[in-house]
């Protein structure tokens, strides 16, 4: 699981304008990781250093002493359910890119749904932050 008192937790989490760009970096891993031509281990290391990237494009800047693997994490984190799916998806990326790891389709299938997971994870988290239409007239 993610360690979120050393990525924290939600703080420093990006707002909604922010979040777009993350949805993004999501749904463009999604893609990756969905084109079966693509070799599978460029196709995980691509993968994350796009939500590396869209993590950076946020507006939220690194710490000083953490890498980009853990700027992502605490980025992507938004509560207690997002925790597993970053830990999967960081998990695979540090084994293939590190490890010399060959990933099989049950990982990709693995990494698919973690990002399907994070996509659900901030669309709730959008709709939680968004008032209401009765709470913004009273």
């Amino acid at each position: 699981p993610v360690d979120t008192a050393r990525t924290g937790g939600d703080a420093g989490a990006p707002g909604e304008a922010d979040a777009r760009v993350l949805r993004s970096g999501l749904a463009a891993a999604i893609q990756i990781l969905s084109d079966e031509d693509r070799d599978l281990a460029n196709a995980v290391v691509q993968a994350w250093q796009g939500l590396e990237d869209a993590a950076a494009a946020a507006g939220v800047h690194r710490r000083p002493a953490e890498t980009p693997s853990e700027f992502t994490a605490r980025i992507l984190y938004r509560s207690r359910r997002s925790a597993e799916p970053i830990a999967v998806l960081l998990a695979l990326y540090q084994r293939v890119r590190f490890g010399e790891y060959a990933p099989q389709a049950d990982d990709i299938a693995a990494a698919r749904r973690a990002l399907d997971t994070l996509v659900d994870v901030w669309r709730a988290d959008l709709r939680e932050r968004r008032p209401t239409a009765a709470a913004s007239s009273a």
